[in-house]
């Protein structure tokens, strides 16, 4: 395989990439946030000396629950914008050739090789697919860069074929 890509990162392809690479973290906070406020609900709940208002310690709770959320999502919202203002390089131009051997990265300031060895893993949804060299560090490529949608879809076997299913890590050389 032979694949030419202009890599750019925008914003939206950022946020696209932090969503899919802390989707397992997001779910296992919403899992301890709901096991403890139904513990903290049970718990102050058995105290209460009625059934009313017991159902308005449920509804504070849940309530508190919701807003949580709200202000994680927001929060998480916030940083990815400040890590891509951060990140300035992200935003450069660069030509990107995938090959047999790995990734070349050619900007007009230098360039780089990524061998597929050293690709731990990959994942990826409809919007990017993420390539893994370390457990937090990977390089997203947003299905808008390629030029067709069956040259995202072609890569993702490709990826298969040279570094094992999606999600799978793998020890590198």
């Amino acid at each position: 395989m032979k694949l030419r890509v202009k890599l750019q990162i925008a914003e939206q392809d950022f946020a696209d990439a932090q969503s899919l690479h802390g989707r397992k973290v997001a779910f296992y906070y919403y899992t301890i946030l709901s096991s403890f406020t139904l513990g903290m609900v049970t718990l102050f709940g058995a105290t209460l000396p009625d059934t009313r208002t017991k159902m308005y310690g449920i509804a504070g709770a849940l309530v508190s629950w919701v807003i949580v959320i709200v202000l994680r999502q927001r929060g998480i919202a916030v940083r990815t914008k400040k890590l891509f203002a951060q990140q300035k390089s992200l935003k450069d131009p660069c030509d990107l050739e995938i090959n047999d051997a790995g990734l070349v990265f050619q900007w007009p300031k230098g360039n780089a090789k990524l061998a597929w060895p050293k690709v731990c893993r990959w994942k990826s949804n409809e919007r990017v697919i993420l390539l893994y060299q370390t457990d937090m560090q990977f390089i997203p490529l947003p299905r808008r860069c390629f030029t067709s949608g069956e040259d995202f879809q072609s890569l993702a076997k490709f990826l298969k074929s040279k570094v094992g299913s999606a999600g799978v890590s793998r020890k590198t050389s």
